[in-house]
Order: structure tokens, then sequence, then C-alpha cells
């Protein structure tokens, strides 16, 4: 938590002294956010809380991304509580091809690190190939990413298309996960969701709105209950243009096959965005 307050502190200030600035900002920013949810219903999971921070650089031909989050599990007493830190590294390159559009290659992976058995010093890889049209209307990628835990390993393949709508004041996503199983998890071998982002801008460059929903079945790490939907809405108001703030709102539902347990968790996280 002192973490996170020197980060805000300090993300307030550069805000203040960019109030009347004129320039345009760089490539670089930093990104900070706040996480709290709490669980309905379920006979093991009490809350969930998490800090996290991250660096970029983005351009149109390369970008990097660090990030690192802490994050605490509250359980009831018998199971006791889970904690930890994931670690994670992204980077991406884009070229483009004639005019043909715009391919790009993203590689990453995050490590984690907490006090569950199954799923401590964990690295998690990513790979990605993407495609982008000559006027940045329409978005395509394929990813893979293998996460080999301790007692199973989990390997998930996802592909995205992305629009932009309404002479671009509407951008429409739509992603799919295929996860295939090393073992039987909860009654699972595989799973398939189907998730859907609507933004729309509706100050461009000031204010966006996105509606996020996904439908399926999702194996959640940690404690390997299964996700069957969620709802969620984001909003992002431009303070300045160095200075971002961000809010979310979600609501999730579970399944744990093995006790016949179903419950909800709804989560609310607000972040402020710097760039220089």
């Amino acid at each position: 938590m002192k973490l996170k307050s020197t980060i805000l502190a300090t993300l307030l200030l550069s805000f203040a002294a960019q109030l009347n600035a004129a320039e345009s900002p760089g490539p670089i920013s930093i990104e900070t956010y706040g996480t709290y949810g709490s669980y309905s219903g379920s006979v093991e999971r009490k809350s969930f809380s998490a800090e996290s921070v991250f660096i970029d650089y983005a351009t149109e031909a390369f970008g990097a991304n660090v990030g690192v989050r802490h994050w605490d599990l509250s359980r009831t007493s018998s199971l006791g509580d889970l904690n930890g830190t994931d670690t994670s590294v992204l980077l991406y390159a884009r070229k483009k091809v004639g005019n043909e559009g715009y391919w790009g290659l993203t590689g990453g992976a995050t490590y984690l690190s907490n006090n569950d058995i199954d799923t401590d010093k964990t690295l998690i890889p990513y790979v990605a190939i993407a495609y982008k049209t000559p006027d940045g209307g329409n978005y395509f990628d394929v990813g893979f990413s293998s996460m080999k835990f301790s007692d199973s390993t989990t390997n998930q393949y996802s592909a995205t298309w992305g629009t932009a709508l309404f002479n671009r004041y509407v951008w429409a996503q739509t992603k799919v996960y295929y996860n295939n199983l090393s073992q039987n998890t909860e009654g699972e071998n595989d799973s398939f969701a189907l998730e859907e982002r609507v933004t729309w801008y509706v100050v461009p460059d000031k204010l966006s709105l996105t509606l996020s929903g996904l439908i399926g079945q999702s194996v959640e790490g940690y404690v390997y209950d299964i996700l069957k939907n969620s709802v969620g809405l984001t909003a992002i108001w431009e303070l300045t243009p160095s200075l971002s703030l961000f809010a979310n709102t979600t609501h999730e539902n579970y399944e744990k096959q093995s006790i016949n347990d179903n419950y909800s968790a709804t989560f609310g996280t607000v972040g402020l965005k710097y760039r220089f």
C-alpha cells in the first residue's frame, strides 16, 4: 500500500505541474491501479485486493511494457489466505508491408511468486501475431500462452478481431479463448470462452466508455475455479493531454464443481496514467 500511495502522490503532483502545459506527451507512460473485490455465496473466498504499477513505452513501430502487481486473496481460516506478486514483461514490433497494412509480433512473459504451492515460481510465456489494415479500421491477432503449474499444464489459444464503427466513434472487439488442460480440472479437460468489448469514444481524446462481457468457461489460476461469465464497465477520462483517470467495475460468476460451490464476485478498480 505504501508503494501505491507514493506512486499516486507522484502522479497527482505531475498533474498539477502539467495543467498548463501545451506540449504533446511523449511515448513513455506510468500507470498505477488499485483493485478491490468481494465474493458473494462462496464457501472459500471472502475478498480480493491488488495494487499494480506499469511502465510503458509505445510507438507505432515498437513498444515495451513492464509491470508489477501485488495481490491478496482472503479465504476462510481453514484454508488460509493467498498472496503474491506477478511480474510481467511485454514487447511488440510492427512493420508496414507495402500497401497491405501493418504486421506485428508480440512476445512476453509473466512470473508468478506467491504462497500457493501449485503456482509459486511459475513462468507463463505469451506470443502473438497481429495484423492491422492500412487505415487502422480493422485488427486481427492470434496468440498462445502456456501455464505450467506444479500439478497441471494449461495451454491457451486466442484469436481477436477488432473493427471501427460509426465513423470511428465506436470500436468493437471480439476475442475467443480455448484452454486445453493436461488433466481433468473441476470436471473439465478443456474450456472455451467468448469475450466482447465495445468502446464508445463519447468525446474523442477526452472521454471513452467500454462495455465488456464474457461467456463460456475459463479455468482460473491459483485455486482452479471456473469463470462462467462476466460483465464490466470501464471509463477513461483524459484530464489533460498527459494525465488520464481510469475506473472500472466488473461482476463475475464462478463455479467450483468439486464442492458444488456457485458464487459471484464484484470488483472495482481505479487508476491513473501519466504520459511524458
